[in-house]
């Protein structure tokens, strides 16, 4: 608009032209307008209509303002919500669309009000388009924004349209329903009708429905600030509710549904509590779906409260519980009101009961017969035993459940149940099982349900066992290695025992009825302990039986259980397979001491021994059901069997044929006397005793030839037997070698025995001699010298002797140098002064036989090479064998031949060589060499 006073000499409050657009302009805006045709095409989405004007004056004519001015102008949405607090699974109402019945087509903007008369005419209401209900959390707890309309008046008579499937359990056929839900408060069953506020949310919550009609409450908060469908003023409404206290654990509190599900277990305190309050004080209202019974199976219990709140609130505290005198079979919702005296505005939370499962009370009641039918709670079994005659095997269990119970027993069990079902908390039911003369009667375990008869998905299983009246179940336990137990029938069995010390089982059954042993084997010992049975008696009885070690035999092969019940039974034998062992064997002593069993590989070494001596062993036999020999030939034993368990034998050999070697002497079998196909073999050697000899010059030319009575020591000419003065030998003997002389004058005249070290262990004794030839013994005729004798350090092992062959000449204690050149033997006879004219070959050959001076031919070969035909220096050729040990590398020597006319000068040091005639240089070392013939 524009003002007056922006002219001169205008009063400043005059309008002197309109401003556009105009109040009335304002007045004729609304929104557009709903149509009633059509699904989900013409409904009320966001972004929603909303609308404001400033509602203060503002003074125009201050110029100081300006030319603008800033105003803030609070906004309202010009729609009302809904939100829908649906359980399907509680309320069996499962919703699938939401409209509205008697609904204003839209709303005008300033003010915000219904677009039509008061009242309105029948063209001015319509039927809201379905709109899906397929929100958060639809039919599963609060689901906001379902739904969104304009304001009504309460002439309207307004309504919610809730369409959707109802079904009376989960498991039935869904039915299509519809339901009206009228805008509307009920007071002592008076209704008064509301109007529908714009910026208003409204809460409808579903709390029962059947086929014909649905219980909802409505509340409301104003959009921004909250509060009650009343408009109250905030002290005059209820405080906030609050549920705590709840008890058992299952028991729960829904805040978005307001529902309570209110655990119901046996022997469990059920129940929780609810606080608020009121300035002018809350009424409350215990009712149940379908009506209120006489005695209702929740209890309400107001709880004084002291404390007040600020501005005189009055606070209370009501316990809601299970009330533990319901008798009746019904449990409906609850429905508990909570109304402020006042403006009557009211909370309703709704109660439902969640049943537990049946329990069976840990104490069995009567049973018959006492003391073998039982209860056992830990494995949750009732035991009945098979009654005979005209007897009845019966049990009594107590069932706790709040909702009652009922026991539902499998088809073809062959017992009953009385009472079959009960509506009581706590009730007792016999089971009963008539008489049976069945003989091999298997035990049969049943499974029963017991079954919440207020909710039957609340289920516990329970076993029934129905028992023989018998010894059964035979099992084997604690059992040592190899025991086992097979071919049970209903009245025996078969232990398979092996024989061996200290081995023990025990033998579990199961007999309701006591059983005994009656017969029992002299070679097993029953050693289970004394036991005290509790009432009611085990069904399992042990029998612990340990083996006699010292036992007179193995004979008896059963053990009979008997039962001791006045009502009979039948017993159970169980026969015995005996499984005999193989023998241990162990050494005690051995003569002599060198014998020898080795368990490892399971032999027996017994040494040769002189013809008039045996050679022993000793040898410890264990056998549990006695032992047996089985003597290889050759072999005797003081004796061949024996039923003790423990038997020393003695093995014993003699051999008039002593051997150089080892002889196998067989096989002895060790076997179970009492099973002898359990037996232990052992291979015999017979040891020989015979000495074995080596030299210090074996495969150097000594060669042996052993018998059991000498050795055959042959020397033949070789590198390793040139220019010895003797031999050492060295025997190896079980007990050792002592000299004692030489048989014959020929060869004590030219050689000589000498005693040496000794070392080794008994069995294996080294004894050391040294051969020598006497510095006078001279000989090429390759004599025997025999016998050279020794005597055993042990009289029972075999003297010995060395048989000597000579096949190298010996010149004066020294055996001679083998040529390979000239194949004969080489000896230094001396160094001489002699003319080489004075040294002739014919008295070489008187003075020592079998020797002569060699030839210059000879001394060629010797040397390697053709002798120099005249006396000037040649270079030293190879040379032979014994060469280089007969003439030293630093001699220079002039050496004679069988021609005194022909010298040869050797000269080492320079490594040459020449023939030297008719000249004779005495500062030359003459040498005499002699060949043998």
């Amino acid at each position: 608009m524009q003002q007056s006073s922006q002219q001169a000499g205008v009063p400043g409050d005059a309008v002197t032209t309109p401003g556009i657009p105009t109040e009335n302009d304002f007045i004729k805006l609304n929104t557009p307008l709903l149509e009633s045709t059509g699904f989900n095409t013409d409904i009320l989405l966001a972004p929603l209509p909303m609308a404001g004007a400033n509602s203060q004056p503002v003074d125009l004519r201050e110029y100081s303002m300006g030319t603008y001015v800033r105003l803030n102008v609070s906004l309202s949405r010009a729609v009302a919500r809904f939100d829908v607090v649906n359980d399907a699974v509680k309320s069996h109402f499962t919703i699938t669309d939401i409209s509205m019945g008697n609904g204003r087509q839209g709303v005008t903007l300033f003010p915000i009000r219904p677009i039509g008369d008061v009242p309105a005419t029948a063209d001015q209401l319509i039927t809201y388009p379905y709109r899906p209900f397929d929100g958060l959390n639809a039919n599963a707890g609060t689901t906001t924004k379902a739904f969104y309309c304009y304001p009504c008046k309460a002439m309207d008579e307004g309504y919610l349209i809730l369409k959707g499937l109802y079904a009376v359990n989960l498991t039935d056929e869904k039915k299509e329903v519809s339901y009206r839900i009228p805008f509307e408060r009920v007071s002592d069953g008076n209704g008064t009708r509301i109007e529908i506020n714009h910026n208003h949310r409204y809460t409808v919550q579903i709390t029962e429905a059947d086929p014909f009609e649905v219980k909802a409450n409505i509340r409301l908060v104003d959009w921004e600030t909250g509060d009650y469908i009343d408009d109250y003023e905030p002290d005059n409404g209820l405080d906030a509710i609050i549920v705590s206290d709840m008890t058992p654990a299952e028991t729960n509190y829904d805040a978005n549904t307001n529902i309570v599900t209110l655990g119901l277990t046996a022997g469990s305190i059920c129940g929780f509590t609810v606080a608020t309050g009121s300035n002018a004080g809350v009424e409350t209202k215990l009712t149940y779906y379908g009506g209120s019974p006489q005695t209702g199976w929740l209890k309400l219990e107001e709880i004084p409260v002291t404390a007040t709140r600020a501005g005189g609130t009055q606070q209370v505290k009501y316990k809601v519980s299970f009330n533990e005198d319901y008798t009746g079979d019904s449990y409906p919702r609850g429905i508990l009101r909570l109304i402020d005296k006042a403006g009557g505005s009211e909370e309703v939370i709704l109660i439902d009961a969640t049943f537990d499962i049946p329990v069976v009370e840990a104490t069995g009641g009567t049973m018959n017969p006492d003391g073998i039918n039982n209860w056992d709670a830990a494995e949750n079994t009732l035991y009945l035993v098979q009654a005979t005659g005209t007897k009845v095997s019966t049990g009594v269990i107590t069932v706790k459940s709040i909702g009652g119970s009922k026991i539902e027993l499998p088809v073809g069990s062959d017992i009953t149940v009385s009472p079959a079902s009960s509506i009581n908390t706590t009730q007792e039911y016999t089971f009963k099982w008539a008489s049976t003369g069945v003989t091999d009667l298997a035990e049969k375990e049943l499974v029963v349900t017991l079954k919440n008869n207020s909710d039957e998905t609340k289920i516990e299983n329970v076993k029934v066992k129905l028992l023989p009246n018998r010894i059964s179940n035979l099992q084997l336990t604690n059992q040592g290695a190899g025991i086992s137990l097979s071919n049970i029938t209903t009245t025996t069995a078969t232990l398979t025992m092996p024989i061996i010390k200290d081995r023990q089982f025990t033998i579990t059954m199961d007999s309701y009825n006591k059983p005994v042993v009656s017969k029992c084997p002299t070679w097993l010992e029953n050693i289970t302990p004394p036991t005290t049975r509790n009432t009611p008696e085990s069904k399992t009885a042990s029998f612990t039986f340990k083996l006699i070690e010292n036992a007179t035999n193995f004979d008896d092969t059963q053990i009979v259980f008997t039962n001791t019940s006045a009502s009979g039974g039948m017993g159970m034998t169980v026969n015995i397979t005996r499984e005999f062992q193989i023998p241990a064997i162990s050494a005690i002593s051995m003569d002599p001491t060198i014998n020898s069993y080795i368990s490892g590989s399971k032999s027996l070494n017994l040494y040769q021994l002189k013809s008039s001596y045996y050679s022993t062993a000793t040898l410890k036999v264990y056998s549990l059901g006695g032992s047996k020999l089985q003597l290889p030939s050759g072999v005797e034993a003081n004796l061949t069997s024996a039923n003790a368990k423990e038997q020393n034998y003695i093995i014993k050999y003699k051999t008039s044929n002593l051997a150089t070697t080892d002889v196998r002497g067989g096989t002895l079998y060790v076997k179970n006397l009492s099973d002898e196909e359990k037996n232990q073999p052992i291979l015999v050697t017979f040891k020989s005793s015979v000495p074995t000899v080596t030299s210090n010059r074996d495969g150097q030319g000594i060669t042996y030839n052993r018998t059991a009575s000498d050795v055959d020591i042959y020397v033949d000419g070789a590198w390793g037997t040139s220019g010895e003065t003797g031999f050492v030998f060295t025997f190896t003997s079980p007990a050792g070698l002592q000299f004692t002389n030489i048989s014959n004058t020929s060869a004590s005249n030219v050689t000589q025995i000498s005693t040496g070290s000794q070392s080794g262990s008994v069995g294996s004794i080294k004894n050391v001699f040294t051969l020598s030839f006497k510095s006078s013994a001279t000989f090429t005729n390759n004599p025997n010298l025999y016998y050279y004798n020794f005597t055993t350090k042990d009289a029972r092992f075999p003297d010995y002797m060395i048989d000597l062959y000579m096949r190298m000449p010996v010149f004066r204690g020294k055996t001679s140098y083998k040529d390979n050149n000239t194949n004969r033997y080489w000896i230094f006879l001396e160094t001489t002064t002699k003319n080489f004219d004075q040294i002739k070959d014919s008295d070489i050959q008187s003075s020592y036989p079998g020797w002569r001076l060699p030839t210059k031919e000879e001394w060629m070969s010797f040397v390697g090479k053709t002798i120099p035909v005249d006396d000037g220096w040649y270079g030293f050729p190879s040379t032979s064998n014994v060469f280089n040990t007969l003439i030293p590398s630093d001699h220079w020597v002039k050496c004679a031949t069988n021609n005194p006319n022909y010298r040869l000068d050797i000269d080492r040091p320079n490594n040459r060589w020449g023939i030297d005639i008719n000249t004779y240089d005495n500062s030359s070392e003459r040498r005499i060499y002699l060949i043998s013939k």
